[in-house]
């Protein structure tokens, strides 16, 4: 009997790691870039890699990846930083952030700073599923990495 629940064990332990592999595999291509140039001024190398270690997070949702590989629920974040929101070619954006980037909302450091804090209060009945990141340090981190796209 002690065999028999060992076999069942360790066919439900590769049953597990085979759905931790499929979860894996769709959710992330690999396709982070990587940084071949050296930080921007003011921007530690610690504090980009930081940020690209936060930045495995959006990539369920979001490309980062200058040929836009992947088709995502959310547009894609090569360049974002100092562009107008709501010009993604091929996106559909919500109606509220349309109403935004109608007003001239731009993804500067500030705005883009707010809004990953907490985007459903940065702009109320959008469409992004985030609770926003609650870490000051985490955030900016993240930012540094986003103006290396």
């Amino acid at each position: 009997m002690q065999k028999r629940n060992d076999v069942i064990g360790v066919i439900l332990v590769i049953v597990g790691l085979g759905a931790a592999v499929v979860f894996f595999s769709f959710f992330y291509d690999g396709s982070l870039p990587s940084r071949d140039t050296a930080p921007a001024l003011g921007e530690s190398a610690g504090l980009v890699n930081r940020g690209k270690r936060v930045a495995r997070n959006c990539i369920a949702c979001h490309d980062l990846t200058r040929a836009k590989k992947k088709d995502r629920i959310g547009p894609p974040l090569w360049g974002v930083v100092g562009k107008p929101s709501g010009i993604s070619p091929d996106f559909k954006y919500s109606r509220a952030h349309m109403i935004k980037s109608n007003e001239g909302l731009l993804w500067n450091e500030e705005n883009l700073d707010r809004y990953l804090q907490n985007p459903k209060a940065f702009i109320p009945g959008n469409w992004m599923a985030f609770a926003g990141i609650k870490v000051d340090e985490e955030r900016w981190a993240l930012l540094a990495y986003l103006k290396t796209l």
